[in-house]
């Protein structure tokens, strides 16, 4: 966790963090921070982060980019020194009590899982809520302290540039993503942020992905088969060889049904059966609810057709245009008859 505090009063603020301490990480945590607190601290202390500090001497200092931070919001920074983290006791303690309380809180809850990132990010952010109500009257004496922000926040991502490959994918910190078929060739610009890719091309916002991040010393990949089943299902036998075939199964069902239809269906009408079948699942938007009802049907040995398929699941709504239609009145005949009334 990114962990932020008061210490006068004890207010803090807590953000997931999914990356380690990258720039990106401190960066966004203290811009969340100072806008959460209603202010900025004249000093902020850390231990010897990298992404602040080169760690070159006892000295401060500083990288670039925390430099250009700390200018625009006004702070100093400053640290431990090298390799004594106790002596910020500010933070080290009130930090451990915090993993606890999340521990504990998730004990209670019964589950660690969460469905996305922000209901588990939500669920911290009640936790440390909580605590700040307790010293709720000490905070409102400190923010009177704090600086003010400025208009504008600052960067808290790093730039790159990437090409899109014949596969449809991009490589950035050893994690390849899948990107839509359309962009294959193109050179995209990237905004990295710690929980995020943003994807330009040229200046148009083109798309969002969830940051992936490799294990030390490893490769990674996000695929999603969204991205690519429209350029696939031209080809469908090409999905037997790809790569990326594993990765283009979206959960457990679907690999349960290309399990099971290698192992019944020649080679050709396997690959054909489970393009189809993706390609079904993103056109109808009810991919869990097809891939259990595939599953269903196999564990009663009966393979579902693709048009039974698309007969239970692909609802197509007529597209009926909006007409409106204006009576004209009986006097317009007139215009009709030379003369008019009285010819």
């Amino acid at each position: 966790y990114f962990h932020y505090r008061l210490p006068a009063s004890g207010w803090a603020y807590a953000q997931v963090i999914y990356g380690g301490e990258s720039f990106a990480a401190l960066s966004d945590g203290l811009q969340n921070a100072f806008k959460a607190a209603g202010g900025v601290p004249k000093e902020i202390r850390t231990d010897s982060l990298s992404a602040a500090y080169r760690n070159y001497s006892d000295e401060d200092d500083f990288t670039e980019r925390f430099t250009e931070l700390s200018a625009h919001y006004g702070f100093k920074g400053t640290r431990n020194n090298l390799g004594v983290a106790h002596e910020n006791g500010a933070i080290e303690s009130p930090h451990g009590h915090l993993k606890s309380q999340v521990e504990q809180a998730l004990k209670i809850r019964g589950s660690c899982d969460f469905k996305t990132r922000e209901d588990y990010e939500q669920f911290v952010a009640g936790i440390v809520a909580r605590r700040n109500r307790r010293v709720s009257d000490k905070y409102l004496i400190e923010q009177r302290q704090l600086l003010p922000l400025p208009p504008v926040s600052s960067v808290n991502y790093t730039e790159h540039y990437v090409t899109v490959s014949r596969t449809s994918t991009i490589v950035l910190r050893r994690v390849t993503y899948s990107v839509p078929s359309r962009l294959i060739g193109s050179r995209l610009f990237v905004r990295l942020y710690d929980n995020k890719l943003e994807l330009f091309y040229g200046s148009d916002f083109v798309l969002k992905l969830e940051r992936v991040y490799a294990p030390k010393g490893a490769r990674a990949r996000s695929i999603n088969y969204i991205h690519l089943i429209d350029s696939l299902a031209k080809k469908p036998l090409a999905f037997r060889n790809s790569q990326l075939r594993d990765d283009l199964l979206p959960d457990d069902n679907y690999k349960a049904i290309w399990k099971y239809v290698d192992e019944h269906l020649v080679a050709d009408k396997a690959s054909y059966y489970m393009v189809k079948l993706l390609h079904l699942a993103k056109q109808s938007g009810c991919e869990r609810q097809l891939g259990r009802f595939v599953v269903a049907s196999i564990t009663q040995r009966q393979l579902p057709a693709i048009r039974e398929c698309e007969k239970q699941f692909l609802v197509i709504e007529p597209n009926m245009p909006k007409m409106t239609i204006k009576q004209h009145s009986l006097s317009s005949y007139s215009s009709m008859i030379p003369g008019g009334l009285h010819g």
